[in-house]
């Protein structure tokens, strides 16, 4: 764990697989070290081992997942993709291809088209709720806050949204 510490920086960089300090061995992360390298935490990168996006780690003598650079590359790219709001058949399909050495741009290229689209749908639901809520804390103000003024209504606020029927206008 020594040669660890002392070569970490060479783990962080893509370019850099072997220190020439540890006799060519490739530097080795357990799975907590890698969730703290990536910024991801260690249930999540169990899960994209499961899910066949993240290949399985291997193991150290004691049973320890061991991940090196390309594990946290790709962990990095998951993450990106991720953020992108694409899904994990998405993100499957983009490093299978990668794998097989095909350039899987095209398949990207027409994933960012229906996210802008599904982002952009977003945006005006968000819009539409957001009015919706500045609408109804305005109307608080004068609506009645006895509990025993009503005994059918749970929350006056709530029942007076009309969300569903200003979404259905937008939409």
């Amino acid at each position: 764990m020594k040669l660890y510490r002392e070569h970490r920086e060479d783990a962080i960089q893509p370019s850099t697989r072997r220190s020439s300090d540890s006799g060519g061995k490739v530097i080795q992360l357990r799975i907590g070290e890698l969730a703290q390298l990536v910024g991801v935490d260690a249930p999540t990168i169990r899960f994209y081992e499961a899910e066949g996006v993240l290949p399985v780690a291997t193991r150290s003598s004691s049973g320890y997942r061991l991940y090196d650079d390309p594990d946290a590359d790709r962990l990095r790219f998951i993450k990106q993709a991720r953020g992108l709001g694409l899904g994990l058949d998405e993100i499957r399909e983009i490093v299978a291809a990668r794998d097989a050495d095909s350039a899987p741009c095209v398949f990207v290229r027409r994933l960012l088209g229906r996210q802008i689209d599904q982002t952009r749908q977003q945006i005006i639901d968000l819009r539409v709720l957001l009015d919706e809520l500045t609408r109804l804390e305005e109307l608080s103000r004068d609506l009645p806050t006895d509990p025993a003024s009503d005994e059918s209504c749970i929350c006056h606020v709530i029942e007076c949204s009309q969300l569903d029927a200003a979404r259905s206008h937008v939409t």
